[in-house]
């Protein structure tokens, strides 16, 4: 197996064993090859930052909507349970929470 540096020796040696004109192409065509993989590169980056910052985004609204409703949830059988003790009829309390008879039986 060729070390790197060896491999590198023979490209180099290969590079000036052509003539002007070959070596003129060559480097065009290497300046083409090195500029489109740079292209590559960042687009593959771009993508990926783009992606992460939108399934971020994506996921932090999913975690508050999420949260929200977990909390007005919460919230409404407070309150529920606040009003039964009070003694206040189910129907009411159905009324003011907007929750179902059974959820209020079942406090």
């Amino acid at each position: 197996m060729k070390s790197l540096c060896f491999e590198q020796l023979e490209e180099k040696a290969r590079f000036y064993s052509l003539t002007p004109e070959e070596q003129e192409l060559y480097d065009a065509i290497y300046d083409k090859h090195w500029v489109y993989d740079a292209t590559i590169r960042y687009a593959e980056d771009e993508a990926k930052r783009n992606g992460h910052a939108a399934g971020l985004a994506k996921g932090l609204a999913e975690g508050r909507a999420k949260g929200l409703a977990e909390g007005l949830a919460e919230g409404k059988l407070s309150v529920a349970l606040n009003l039964k003790s009070m003694g206040l009829p189910a129907e009411q309390i159905m009324q003011a929470t907007g929750l179902t008879l059974e959820q209020i039986e079942n406090l």
